[in-house]
């Protein structure tokens, strides 16, 4: 009889934790990182970095960058852009004092938003 009793007190033993543990796991929350104002910072400044790395790249390059070349010893200059930096493209509108042109652009960076190149679509 005594076997019986510590074979029962075992197995209710053993019973009741699996069902605690159960409990427990079904209980659990599970934990969400929710992003950090550093971390939207970080985004923000990296996506203006960029956006300002390609404006200067524009500026910078637009004679040799543009498919058309300047008229009457005009040199071009970048008047506005748009960029879209999920898609790594854009618009530029540029002119040279005689012609103006509006034109799309791709481009790729590398990990320190620098870029790598620019390619200007006729």
């Amino acid at each position: 009889m005594n076997k019986k009793k510590m074979l029962f007190c075992v197995l209710a033993v053993v019973v009741l934790s699996l069902g605690f543990f159960s409990f427990i796991k079904a209980n659990q929350k599970k934990v969400v990182e929710i992003p950090t104002v550093e971390k939207k910072m970080d985004v923000v400044v990296s996506i203006l970095s960029e956006k300002e790395n390609v404006e200067n790249y524009l500026k910078k390059n637009i004679t040799i960058l543009s498919p058309i070349p300047a008229v009457l010893g005009g040199t071009w200059q970048v008047l506005s852009f748009t960029i879209n930096v999920e898609n790594k493209t854009g618009t530029v509108l540029y002119e040279d004092g005689h012609l103006s042109e509006n034109k799309k652009f791709t481009y790729s960076i590398n990990e320190n938003a620098e870029v790598l190149s620019l390619t200007i679509f006729n």
